[in-house]
């Protein structure tokens, strides 16, 4: 009887494996679960999925709605190392998405204020080695004009204490910045980022900078400076982010000409500081100091 249990119980386990095989390796396995996937959750239907669960993978035409709210995602590709989660880590080679449209219900009632941030906490250490998500389109509804990102590029790893961004690089018409930092993503959320950006308006020169972020969601320190056309500081200090915000902080500006941004505005050179603070609905200027420098006022 025994030897019959322990038969019965090695065919079962073997069962179990083949199963979990061919769940892993097959890509009748990947479809079967991106199937059961779409069944189970309300609002989501999947076109087409190739590849395996093990890697390399591919899904196209992903749709979720709820509501008046939708997002649509023309394809995903997907590699990741398996084998990692032994060491409790989910490794991910690459990960690319395209096609991105979000479509958000118009707000008919005031949201309720965030007053507490959830201390995050994850059982697997996830790194990232590349991730790139491009065309990306995100509509308010009701509105006409949606928000469009050319490309979002990200490196890094986040484990039970910290989230590590290696590489952070946004690309929009009107703007390209890149950062990297860490942000802990507990208690009061301490950061410290760094960034580069570039600025772009029609008919204006290309204003570039860089600075940092330094603090948590109670106190936070803003630094950022302009390069060109011109130079330009400004120091911020925002307090109680989530519930009664305020801020304080300073900018000046060193020869500044109007004519450097826009050829058609007058060569007028300036130099000034202001300072101010104030909360979200208000604001006061405390000094204001504008020198101007080889010209005059008419």
């Amino acid at each position: 009887m025994k030897r019959v249990l322990v038969i019965t119980g090695i065919f079962i386990l073997l069962g179990i494996v083949a199963a979990m095989m061919y769940l892993m390796h097959t890509e009748a396995g990947l479809q079967w679960l991106i199937n059961r996937a779409a069944h189970s959750v309300s609002g989501l239907t999947i076109t087409s999925a190739r590849g395996s669960l093990s890697g390399p993978m591919k899904i196209r035409g992903i749709r979720y709605a709820s509501g008046e709210s939708f997002v649509t995602i023309d394809e995903i590709a997907l590699d990741w190392k398996p084998s990692r989660l032994l060491r409790l880590e989910a490794h991910i080679s690459s990960l690319n998405a395209e096609g991105i449209r979000i479509v958000a219900a118009a707000q008919t009632a005031e949201a309720e204020p965030v007053t507490d941030l959830p201390d995050v906490s994850i059982p697997l250490k996830i790194v990232l080695e590349k991730a790139v998500i491009s065309s990306i389109s995100i509509l308010q509804n009701g509105e006409q004009n949606p928000v469009h990102i050319q490309t979002v590029s990200l490196k890094g790893e986040m484990d039970s204490k910290a989230i590590r961004i290696d590489q952070l690089d946004v690309k929009m018409p009107e703007l390209t910045l890149a950062a990297k930092g860490t942000i802990s993503p507990r208690g009061d959320y301490p950061m410290h980022l760094t960034t580069s950006w570039k600025a772009r308006v029609p008919e204006y020169e290309e204003i570039t900078g860089q600075g940092e972020l330094e603090g948590t969601m109670k106190l936070l320190r803003i630094k950022q400076e302009t390069n060109a056309p011109f130079y330009c500081s400004a120091g911020i200090k925002i307090s109680d982010i989530l519930e009664n915000i305020h801020w304080e902080g300073t900018a000046s500006a060193r020869d500044f000409n109007p004519v450097k941004l826009n050829r058609s505005w007058p060569d007028l050179p300036l130099s000034g500081a202001v300072s101010g603070h104030g909360s979200d609905i208000k604001a006061d200027i405390s000094t204001l100091d504008v020198n101007i420098l080889n010209g005059t006022v008419a």
